[in-house]
């Protein structure tokens, strides 16, 4: 039952006035003591010197003064009720459509799921402070768990496993782009370290063979263990993202941004680097057959343990012959810039060693 005046929100304000008006019949059936003693007071006296009225006329005046030190309080705090009571309301509704964009994320028809991403992109957009994070949680765990990972998905991938000649389904494509797009709306706002300081979103363990991820915001994403097979990466931003041993298997990363990138025990044959920012990038133990390193920035790189067999190397920046030492021994790349050389040679045995012992 609703009390009356609606006292749950604070002051309650209709009984307030029940007990004003019973203090006015009080004092009237006691033959009007307070008004006996008010009409004699030196206050009562100023009013009507004041403004020159009769009783009466300062009895008015006294009233309306008195309604108006006691209503504009009152007025103050109903308006502050009403805005809480409205943002109340407003959460309320947010939380509602939070609820039903997730529900439709696990609907049979890939165009209901679709529309769901949309609408949880829209909503973080909309309600930053309360459904940033929640929603990219939400997307992240969609990626990584696809409803329907069969029904949607397209044939035509070149892996060698058969979990690697399906690519990647278009409303896990859709989803990943609604991760980066509410990321690169809320920096742009300068609002990212207030409200997802150090969240990171997880894709580990993520499918995304042959996925168009071109220019997307990708960084500091957890791409662990992640199967990134001839995915186009050209142009994303991927500074500060955790690869350790994805399969980026002749994924195209032209032109993308991997600085402090961790990427060692990935597979990374084939791999295409041209102009790619790779300071600082960790390649440990990594496999890097057949990579194409054309143009990229390769300074404070780590390659220890990594597999250089058939890379290009010839136009990079950055690389040095410690670089070159720290590498597994191998076939050696296939080019090399002047100046530096392979140092580990084949014995008859068939194994490699260092030239310099």
């Amino acid at each position: 039952m609703r009390e009356f005046g609606n006292a749950r929100d604070g002051i309650p304000w209709g009984w307030m006035l029940v007990i004003a008006v019973l203090a006015a019949v009080t004092d009237f059936a006691l033959g009007s003591p307070v008004w006996n003693w008010l009409s004699e007071s030196p206050l009562w006296a100023w009013l009507g010197d004041a403004f020159s009225k009769s009783d009466s006329d300062t009895m008015r005046n006294f009233a309306t003064t008195v309604a108006v030190v006691v209503g504009l309080p009152m007025a103050f705090w109903r308006l502050s009720l009403t805005g809480r009571q409205a943002g109340a309301a407003e959460r309320g509704l947010s939380d509602t459509r939070f609820q039903k964009a997730s529900e439709m994320l696990s609907e049979d028809v890939l165009l209901k799921r679709v529309l769901g991403i949309q609408a949880l992109e829209s909503l973080a957009r909309e309600d930053v402070e309360s459904h940033h994070v929640p929603t990219l949680r939400t997307l992240c765990a969609f990626i990584q768990h696809p409803p329907h990972p069969e029904q949607d998905s397209i044939d035509g991938g070149s892996g060698s496993e058969e979990g690697e000649k399906r690519r990647c389904p278009p409303d896990t494509q859709n989803a990943v782009r609604a991760v980066s797009d509410i990321r690169t709306r809320t920096a742009a706002e300068g609002r990212t370290r207030k409200i997802d300081a150090g969240f990171r979103p997880n894709l580990k363990e993520s499918s995304l063979v042959a996925s168009n991820l071109a220019k997307l915001n990708l960084a500091n994403v957890e791409f662990e263990g992640a199967n990134l097979t001839e995915a186009d990466l050209s142009g994303a931003n991927l500074a500060g993202a955790d690869m350790v041993g994805a399969n980026l298997e002749r994924a195209d990363l032209f032109g993308a941004d991997l600085a402090g990138v961790i990427l060692s025990r990935t597979y990374l044959g084939g791999v295409k680097f041209k102009e790619c920012n790779l300071a600082g990038v960790d390649f440990a133990d990594a496999d890097l057959t057949g990579a194409d390193f054309a143009d990229a920035n390769l300074t404070g790189a780590i390659f220890g343990g990594a597999n250089l067999a058939g890379a290009q190397l010839v136009l990079q920046t950055g690389l040095t012959q410690e670089n070159l030492r720290e590498a597994k021994p191998s076939e050696p790349p296939a080019s090399l810039p002047d100046g530096l050389y392979w140092p580990f040679q084949q014995g008859s045995d068939g194994r490699w060693s260092r030239l310099d012992g």
